[in-house]
């Protein structure tokens, strides 16, 4: 499952391995064929690149440091292992009102993305093939941000990797298409040059260099080596060639990674759909530690809501009887390392957690 830009590690190889049926199926199910990487995987940021050519970070667009907002809706998936189209739009447009404190979901989505603006939309795919972000969430976020005037070819929903994607259910488009694009690094690959971070060195997956708006989409789950995975890991691990270089020492490359400009200067909102919550096993989907959660969340602070994830997971560990993470020995590090920077909230008295239903 990978290719010469992956670097894949142990478990990357594993996790290819179980999604091989699924990846060499796309055609008999119909799913659009991959487009091969177009030349070399990428040019310099300076140099631009004809397909992905780059873009500033958008202006400072809507900021609330250590608020997050909770949407909840009882049996939200109605017996289904993903939500509706329709609902997944209510709960996003509803989350991002409640932050913005708006009434109308145009302006609420106003504050995040423009016409003008090119968005990234980065679902987490690796929990295929039912502990992934729902695509009907990415599609809810697109819908919502074509309604505010984004122009449907200036919006990305990009993962890694292919047969991920198409496992949990996202159907690959071509790098050249019209419309909404659906990319994994066989599409849309990496940069040439290196960048460079205090835990080591990487290059950045061309959409993020072409997005001047990020929107992360992310889940809660465990993590076997970060603790937890939900709004950081999901950009820190999932937009560069090289993520096994960075799970070193509980994941501590975390804040270093997103610290990067092109990073923490285009994240401008992080959704978390949490319609499931995964309290062990993770971050691959294991059934028996699912459990339903009902919920999106909406924030501007990765931090703040990796720290709640965190406390989430503790919270059904310890309904289940089981000991909490910092227990087992994998408390989340990177949280408070990552408040240490700047980066946003970790102490949980300082976090302002906003909740209300559909």
């Amino acid at each position: 499952m990978s290719d010469t830009h992956d670097h894949a590690t142990r478990r990357d190889f594993l996790a290819g391995a179980a999604i091989g049926a699924a990846t060499l199926g796309a055609a008999a199910l119909g799913l659009p064929s991959l487009a091969q990487a177009q030349g070399a995987p990428g040019k310099p940021a300076a140099k631009g690149n004809p397909i992905f050519p780059p873009s500033p970070a958008a202006e400072t667009r809507f900021s609330a440091k250590g608020t997050v907002v909770r949407v909840t809706r009882p049996g939200a998936l109605g017996g289904a292992v993903m939500p509706s189209r329709e609902v997944a739009r209510q709960m996003v447009d509803r989350a991002v009102m409640e932050l913005t404190g708006t009434s109308k979901p145009e302006s609420a989505w106003a504050q995040f993305a423009q016409a003008t603006d090119k968005v990234l939309i980065k679902p987490n795919a690796f929990g295929f093939p039912a502990m992934a972000a729902h695509p009907e969430t990415a599609w809810a976020i697109a819908d919502s941000l074509m309604a505010v005037g984004v122009p449907a070819d200036n919006i990305i929903i990009y993962d890694q990797m292919s047969g991920r994607m198409q496992a949990a259910r996202y159907k690959l488009t071509l790098a050249k298409a019209k419309g909404v694009r659906v990319l994994s690094n066989k599409q849309a690959p990496y940069e040439t040059q290196f960048r460079k971070t205090p835990a080591g060195r990487t290059q950045l997956a061309l959409p993020v260099l072409w997005a001047s708006v990020i929107i992360d989409l992310a889940v809660i789950k465990t993590h076997d080596l970060s603790g937890v995975t939900c709004a950081m890991k999901n950009i820190t691990h999932g937009v560069v060639v090289s993520p096994g270089a960075f799970h070193r020492d509980g994941c501590a490359g975390i804040p270093h990674v997103w610290a990067l400009p092109e990073i923490k200067d285009k994240v401008k909102l992080v959704i978390t759909d949490a319609y499931k919550l995964l309290w062990d096993g993770g971050p691959h989907d294991k059934p028996r530690f699912k459990v339903p959660f009902d919920s999106v969340f909406a924030t501007t602070d990765p931090v703040a809501m990796d720290r709640l994830a965190w406390e989430y997971v503790d919270e059904v560990r310890q309904g289940k009887g089981k000991k909490t993470l910092t227990e087992i020995g994998r408390p989340p590090k990177f949280i408070e390392a990552a408040a240490a920077m700047g980066l946003g909230t970790a102490a949980r008295d300082q976090i302002k957690l906003v909740e209300a239903k559909v």
